[in-house]
């Protein structure tokens, strides 16, 4: 995964977008709010009780509200000949597709890992990008084409480079 030094990224400016969507899980599964907003109230309540501040209050908020905002916010994914890409409001997560060694294909999305082999580091590396959710156009089987294609395309790519070599 390269870090990100800038908002226009490189994986983003330097190739075209092959697909773009976004999800937005709280207009999709707003009776998941409830519980949310309950661990915040929790969090308020024995940060009031141990501290009597209003300051540690506020920080219980923010810190619940940073930790689910992939829930509360949407979360855009591009597709690019250079690789993949997924940006919510508090991350920004990117892979090149020469890096992709495994795809992990779950019931909410696809994790492309740089992890050539199953690891507990899985969880950490990568990038999740989640089927979308019904409010576009773009499919689950977009997605997954869209990437078998561009995998394919770079190992092609990858094998005549390698072919030239020798």
């Amino acid at each position: 995964m390269q870090p990100n030094t800038k908002d226009d990224d490189y994986l983003q400016v330097n190739s075209d977008v092959l697909l773009e969507w976004r999800t937005h899980p709280f207009r999709h599964r707003p009776w998941q709010a409830p519980v949310i907003l309950s661990a915040m109230a929790f969090a308020v309540l024995v940060g009031y009780q141990l501290f009597h501040s209003p300051v540690i209050c506020i920080a219980a908020i923010l810190m619940v509200f940073g930790a689910t905002s992939e829930y509360w916010m949407p979360t855009k994914y591009k597709l690019t000949a250079m690789g993949a890409y997924s940006k919510g409001l508090t991350s920004r997560f990117e892979i090149p597709w020469a890096e992709v060694r495994r795809q992990l294909i779950g019931e909410d999305g696809v994790k492309l890992t740089p992890l050539s082999k199953a690891s507990r580091l899985d969880a950490y590396r990568g990038v999740l990008l989640r089927f979308p959710d019904g409010t576009d156009a773009t499919t689950k089987e977009q997605v997954l084409t869209t990437i078998e294609r561009a995998l394919v395309d770079v190992r092609a790519i990858q094998l005549s480079g390698e072919s030239c070599n020798d």
